[in-house]
């Protein structure tokens, strides 16, 4: 069974209630979702009766995985709390379809999230997303467990990666905030910050690369 871009068939996004964390993460996957399919997924809270269903978070984070475990629905995640695994695994409960994406911490649930659009197409590259376009994205046949092989993952910041950003030191707000999604995408948890003086390229390039804002 696949999910149908017609809106009445479309599934619900199933989040825990009290924990800011998911309206985060459940913003990022119905914005993913809707730009591959044209379709925006409803995110609730309580579990729909009925209707397929994409849950976020772990039996620790959210009742109804607890519940679905202690029912047999599924097996146990076997993801360690306050680690970066993540578990991505498909269930079929009565008509519904269901579709789980926990990890160990948040920013696990992030990298399973951002998984699930790699699997389905997306592309995640240093200077943009690409996003294909897709009449459906299946809920079925998902069985992923990742746990990283390193406890820190990351990149350093050379020069000579773009006019525009051809420096780190010289970023301002936004583009650090697109690096740091970037390396979110990427499965990496940490980034390395420079600051210093080295303004050559804006002093000799002023009408290519211009200083960042003041603040």
């Amino acid at each position: 069974m696949t999910v149908s871009a017609d809106k009445t068939a479309a599934p619900v996004l199933l989040i825990p209630s009290g924990i800011p964390f998911f309206r985060i993460a459940a913003k990022e996957f119905v914005s993913f979702y809707r730009r591959m399919t044209g379709v925006s997924l409803r995110t609730v809270t309580r579990p729909s009766k009925s209707k397929d269903m994409i849950i976020l978070g772990s039996d620790s984070d959210n009742f109804f995985v607890h519940e679905k475990i202690q029912d047999q629905t599924i097996a146990p995640l076997k993801i360690a709390s306050g680690s970066d695994e993540y578990r991505i695994v498909s269930a079929a409960d009565g008509k519904r379809r269901l579709l789980f994406i926990a990890g160990g911490r948040n920013r696990a649930v992030m990298y399973g999230i951002y998984h699930f659009f790699e699997s389905a197409g997306c592309r995640y590259f240093w200077d943009g997303d690409r996003i294909p376009r897709r009449e459906d994205i299946s809920l079925e046949n998902w069985d992923i467990y990742e746990k990283p092989r390193f406890l820190y993952r990351g990149i350093r910041y050379f020069a000579h990666r773009s006019l525009k950003r051809f420096q780190a030191k010289h970023w301002d707000l936004e583009d650090w905030q697109q690096e740091i999604d970037w390396c979110l995408k990427k499965r990496f948890n940490f980034f390395m910050l420079r600051t210093g003086y080295d303004d050559l390229f804006q002093k000799a390039f002023p009408e290519s690369a211009s200083y960042p804002p003041l603040h």
